[in-house]
């Protein structure tokens, strides 16, 4: 991955491998040098939706049948307000903190026969809490990933195979 910063036109190259298919692990990268940071103008405010935990449930257009509820814990341990921005379609796109800037991607991808698999990625350093429901059936998913360690420059992801079947 290329990434360019238009404003300063620094540039960053990250590899990242490509994931067995034995493996439920979906590896990132954080790169704590990265780009200089915006300006604090850029922060916008936060929606009320998953303010607290066990905050309102979120159904999002793209995942007709299913639910989600979001925790978000910074690394001091508090829980952060979270709002939605715009994202593919299918997918819910989340962020506590630069307005335009999704912190985590959800996405249930379609596993044909074996059901519909949670797929989870961040970018931030900050723990998640995620509940998925089935709206049809009831059955809920629950999915946690925790803060990330401090001076680790690694971002993990979740891919749950078995999800709803």
């Amino acid at each position: 991955v290329w990434i360019e910063q238009t404003a300063t036109g620094a540039r960053r190259y990250y590899h990242l491998q490509a994931t067995p298919a034995d493996d439920d692990a979906l590896d990132g990268i954080l790169d704590r040098g990265g780009f200089v940071a915006a300006p604090a103008a850029a922060l916008g405010g936060a929606s009320e939706a998953a303010r607290a935990a066990g905050g309102p449930w979120l159904t999002p257009r793209g995942m007709p049948g299913f639910r989600l509820r979001l925790r978000w814990i910074d690394e001091a341990g508090r829980s952060q307000p979270v709002r939605t921005e715009s994202c593919m379609v299918g997918a819910l796109c989340l962020s506590t903190g630069v307005r335009g800037r999704s912190d985590l991607f959800v996405r249930l991808l379609d596993a044909g026969p074996l059901g519909r698999w949670p797929a989870l990625a961040r970018l931030t350093t900050a723990g998640v809490e995620l509940w998925i429901q089935h709206t049809r059936t009831g059955v809920l998913r629950h999915y946690v990933l925790p803060p990330v360690a401090p001076g680790s420059e690694e971002l993990d992801g979740l891919l749950d195979r078995q999800g709803f079947r």
